[in-house]
């Protein structure tokens, strides 16, 4: 068959191989927050501190093989996964927050600078826009 790759000097071939990879992140900010005109309902706020992150990286690959010799099909699995190191960075952003009653919406951008030595698969930027709600 056209394309495939000698895989051993028993007449293996190489069939098929699948590799996927996953990071579950987690991310722990430690942030403070200045709000400006404290008394009144629309607040607009500063915020700077740093976030810690560290990701579980889970890599599955898949060989299927065929012997030409034999003509048996086998497929070796190989699943692991990891803990990257733990990054730190530093974060800055602002926002507004508004209170409605009992309710309080705040809308914030927020810029993070990881640290020195990136995780496999991050960048040194990035950018978040989240909303809070309180009540």
């Amino acid at each position: 068959l056209p394309g495939l790759i000698p895989f051993g000097s028993d007449g293996s071939t190489l069939v098929s191989s699948s590799d996927r990879t996953r990071f579950n992140v987690f991310e722990l900010p430690v942030l403070g927050k200045y709000y400006f005109r404290r008394e009144s309902k629309v607040q607009p706020f500063a915020l700077t501190g740093y976030t810690f992150r560290n990701a579980l990286a889970e890599s599955d690959e898949t060989f299927i093989v065929r012997n030409t010799g034999t003509g048996n099909t086998s497929a070796v699995r190989s699943k692991t996964s990891d803990w990257t190191g733990l990054d730190i960075g530093a974060s800055f952003g602002a926002g507004v927050r508004w209170k409605i009653g009992r309710v309080s919406v705040a809308p914030e951008v927020r810029y993070t600078r990881w640290g020195s030595h990136p995780n496999i698969g991050f960048k040194k930027n990035q950018a978040d826009v989240l909303l809070g709600i309180t009540f």
